[in-house]
């Protein structure tokens, strides 16, 4: 009956860190996103600030 009980809490426990660890890809993914495209649109702002001569 033990092992069994510890079967089913290890289970639990794996299940949880799998989907913890989905969620952490999933987030750490789209950040690395998100900051490629502040890069890109800061970049892209300063262009047309130096166009309209307010950025040298």
């Amino acid at each position: 009956m033990k092992n069994a009980l510890e079967n089913k809490i290890q289970k639990r426990i794996n299940a949880f860190a799998s989907a913890l660890n989905e969620i952490i890809s999933s987030y750490s993914n789209s950040l690395l996103e998100l900051d490629k495209e502040v890069k890109e649109s800061k970049s892209k702002v300063l262009e047309h600030l130096k166009d309209l001569g307010i950025v040298v």
